[in-house]
C-alpha cells in the first residue's frame, strides 16, 4: 500500500484454494504457498460450487500509506464472505457478510459489501478471504482508501442514474403512446421494459438494498426470478412487434415453448435450492437472444422491415453480453468499457427497439393509407357494380310482362318474388294469329350481369319470331343455335307450350316438369319431357308431347325457387302436389296467395334463397269470371 495509489485491483494478486476438508482460517493461514493456485484472472470466477473457496492475500502497508481501508467486493449476489486480517499469526479482525445476511447488518449502505481493514502498523499483512454460496462465486475484489470508495460509488450510481433513467423515461413514453395509439407493442414493450429493470435491479443489488432489505430468502431467488419474467416479456413483445402468428406458425410454437420454460423456471425457483435453479438459468439463458435473432433475421427476410431493428437490437445486446462475459473470465482484457457493456448494450436495445416501433407505426400508417386507397377503389367499384345491377334489376324487371294476355277461354294468375340479387328466371307468353297462347317459363343459370343479359336475349328471340313457328321443340332448339355461343359459360332451362283450344302441345329442355291437374282429379300429372339444356349442346335432342287441356284443367308452371326455397330447406314433390291438390278448389289468385303462404311458412319466414316463379293456367269452365 503507498501513499499515492489509493485503489488496488485484487484478482491477479491473489492465491487461492478450494475447501473440500472444512478448514479454519488458522489452519488456511498455516498452508504453503505451493498448496495455493495463483490467480491471472482480474476477475476471479469459479462457478457454482458447493464448497467454499480460500483466498490468501499478502499486503505490504508502506510508512506513508493510510492506516483505513476498505475491501470491495463489486458482485452483488454473493451469499457469503469472510474476511480475516492476519499480522503475522496473530488475527487483528474477523468479520462476515453476504445476501445470506439480512441488509441492515451491512457496514455501509451499499449495493456492494465492504469490509473495513485498518492497518495500524507498516509491513506485512496476510488478508484471508473465504467466500461461498448458492450463486456463481464471482470475485472482483478491490481495495480503496476512504477517498477512492467515495469517488468510486459517486461515478458508479452516477452512470447507474442515467442507465435507469433512460430505461424508465422509454418506458414512460411508449406507455403514453400505447394510451393514444392502441397499440399492443406498445404495453408489451413497456412491460418488457419493466421486467428488464426489475431483473437489472435483482442483480445489481438496488433490488436488496432498497425493495426487499429483509428478505435473504427472496434475494437467494430473485434473480432467476426476474430473469425468467423478462424472458417471459420479451417472447410476448416479440410476438407482437414482429408480427409472428402471420409469419410463421414454427416460430410461434418456438417462442410458446421458450414461455412454459420460463414459467416453469420462476416456479422452480421457489421450489429446489437457488444454485440449482441459478444453474438452469445459466443453462437455457442463451435461447432467448439466440432465437430473438433468427426470428428476426428470419421475419426480415419474409419482408417485414421493422423487423431490422429488432434483429439489430438483439445482435448488439449478444454482443455486448458475450464481450462481458469474456472480460469476467479474463479471456480479454478489463476495462471501462467491458465493465459496463452490458448497460450499453440494454440501453442501445430499448433505444433500438422504440425506434423500431415508431418505424413499425409508419409501416403501419403505410398500410392502413393503402388499404384506405384501395377501399375507395373498392366503394368504386361496388358503385360500379351496384349501378349495374340496378339497371340489370330494371331490365329483369322489363322482362317480366307487364299485363296477362287478354283471354276468355283462359285464367291466369302469377307470382314472381325476385331474390336480393338479380337472377335468371323468366316468363311471357305468346299470342298466335290462331288464338293459340304460347307461354314459356325459362332460368338462366347463375345470378347478376351475365343472368340478366342472357334472360333479356332469351325473351327478345323468343318475342322476335315464336310467334310464327307452331312447333314448341323448333322453336326451343332455334332459340338455342341463337344463343349456344352467347352465354359465356351460362346455360338455360326452359318449358314452351303452346296452349289450344282442346289440348296442350309442349317441350321441355332440362325445366323443372310443369303440373297438370285435371278436373275433379286427385292426381297430379308431372308433364315430362326430354331435351338438353340450352346453350352448352347444339344438338339439344328435344322432344315434342301432346296432353288434352279440358275445361276445368290447370296447369301449374314453376322455377326451381318454389322448390329450393332455404338454404336447409326443400319442398318435395310430394309435398307440392299436396299443396296443389289443398287449393285445386280455389280460384288462380286465390290459389297463388294460398300456395306463397304455405311456402313461407315452411321456409319459417326466412327469405328464399333463389327467384320464385310461379304461374297458373285454368281453362275456363263455363260461368267462370275470366277477368285476369
Amino acid at each position: 500500500l503507498q501513499e499515492n495509489n489509493n485503489s488496488y485491483r485484487l484478482g491477479e494478486r491473489i492465491r487461492y484454494l478450494k475447501d473440500t476438508s472444512g478448514l479454519t482460517d488458522r489452519q488456511i493461514l498455516e498452508l504453503p504457498d505451493d498448496r495455493f493456485i495463483r490467480s491471472t484472472s482480474i476477475r476471479p470466477n469459479f462457478g457454482f460450487s458447493h464448497d467454499p473457496y480460500w483466498l490468501r492475500v499478502t499486503i505490504d502497508r508502506g510508512a506513508e500509506a493510510g492506516i483505513t481501508w476498505y475491501l470491495e467486493l463489486r458482485y452483488a449476489s454473493m451469499d457469503n464472505i469472510e474476511v480475516f486480517l492476519y499480522r503475522g499469526s496473530q488475527r487483528l479482525s474477523a468479520e462476515q457478510g453476504g445476501d445470506q445476511f439480512k441488509f441492515s447488518r451491512r457496514f455501509l449502505n451499499h449495493r456492494f459489501v465492504h469490509f473495513l481493514l485498518q492497518f495500524p502498523y507498516e509491513g506485512r499483512y496476510t488478508m484471508l478471504i473465504r467466500v461461498s454460496g448458492q450463486d456463481t462465486l464471482e470475485l472482483p475484489l478491490y481495495l480503496l482508501s476512504a477517498r477512492a470508495l467515495t469517488r468510486s460509488t459517486y461515478e458508479t450510481n452516477l452512470l447507474q442514474g442515467i442507465y435507469y433513467g433512460i430505461l424508465i423515461v422509454m418506458a414512460l413514453y411508449n406507455f403514453f403512446l400505447f394510451v393514444f395509439l392502441r397499440d399492443q407493442s406498445y404495453i408489451y414493450y413497456v412491460i418488457y421494459i419493466c421486467a428488464l429493470i426489475m431483473y437489472q435491479l435483482a442483480d445489481h443489488g438496488f433490488g436488496y438494498q432498497y425493495l426487499w432489505p429483509d428478505s435473504p430468502y427472496f434475494q437467494a431467488r430473485a434473480v432467476t426470478l426476474t430473469a425468467s419474467l423478462t424472458a417471459v416479456a420479451v417472447v410476448a413483445f416479440s410476438l407482437s412487434y414482429l408480427r409472428v402468428r402471420r409469419y410463421s406458425r414454427l416460430l410461434l410454437r418456438g417462442f410458446q415453448a421458450i414461455v412454459v420454460g420460463y414459467v416453469l423456471l420462476a416456479i422452480l425457483s421457489f421450489i429446489v435450492e437457488p444454485i440449482t435453479a441459478l444453474q438452469i438459468l445459466t443453462a437455457v439463458f442463451i435461447i432467448v437472444p439466440i432465437y430473438a435473432i433468427f426470428a428476426g433475421a428470419y421475419i426480415y427476410y419474409r419482408g417485414y422491415r421493422p423487423a431490422l431493428y429488432y434483429l439489430i437490437a438483439w445482435s448488439g445486446l449478444t454482443a455486448s453480453a458475450t464481450y462481458y462475459v469474456l472480460s469476467t473470465v479474463g479471456a480479454i482484457p478489463g476495462n471501462s468499457l467491458t465493465a459496463h457493456a452490458v448497460y450499453f448494450g440494454t440501453t442501445l436495445e430499448v433505444v433500438l427497439l422504440s425506434i423500431g416501433l415508431a418505424s413499425r407505426i409508419n409501416l403501419l400508417k403505410s398500410e392502413r393509407d393503402l388499404i384506405e386507397l384501395r377501399r375507395k377503389e373498392a366503394v368504386q367499384r361496388n358503385q360500379v357494380i351496384e349501378n349495374d345491377l340496378n339497371q340489370a334489376r330494371l331490365i329483369q324487371h322489363n322482362l317480366m310482362p307487364r299485363k296477362l294476355p287478354d283471354r276468355s277461354d283462359l285464367i291466369i294468375a302469377r307470382r314472381y318474388i325476385p331474390m336480393d340479387k338479380v337472377g335468371g328466371d323468366l316468363y311471357g307468353f305468346i299470342d298466335f294469329n290462331n288464338g293459340d297462347l304460347g307461354i314459356f317459363i325459362a332460368d338462366v343459370s347463375g345470378h347478376g350481369i351475365s343472368a340478366a343479359m342472357i334472360s333479356l336475349m332469351t325473351k327478345h328471340q323468343m318475342d322476335s319470331w315464336a310467334h310464327v313457328i307452331d312447333s314448341p321443340a323448333e322453336t326451343i332448339a332455334i332459340l338455342n343455335d341463337n344463343i349456344l355461343t352467347r352465354t359465356g359459360g351460362n346455360f338455360v332451362t326452359i318449358f314452351y307450350a303452346i296452349i289450344k283450344p282442346d289440348r296442350i302441345i309442349y317441350a321441355n329442355a332440362g325445366h323443372p316438369y310443369p303440373l297438370l291437374i285435371k278436373k275433379d282429379s286427385d292426381i297430379v300429372d308431372e308433364l315430362k319431357g326430354r331435351g338438353r339444356l340450352l346453350g352448352i349442346y347444339r344438338d339439344i335432342r328435344c322432344h315434342e308431347y301432346e296432353v288434352a287441356f279440358d275445361p276445368g284443367d290447370r296447369l301449374v308452371l314453376y322455377t326451381d325457387g318454389v322448390v329450393e326455397i332455404g338454404v336447409e330447406t326443400e319442398v318435395s314433390d310430394e309435398q307440392l302436389h299436396r299443396l296443389l291438390l289443398e287449393n285445386r278448389r280455389l280460384n288462380a289468385e286465390q290459389m297463388m296467395v294460398q300456395m306463397m303462404k304455405s311456402l313461407a311458412t315452411m321456409n319459417q319466414s326466412r327469405p328464399f334463397v333463389d327467384d320464385v316463379t310461379l304461374v297458373c293456367v285454368d281453362r275456363a269452365k263455363s260461368g267462370d269470371d275470366v277477368r285476369n
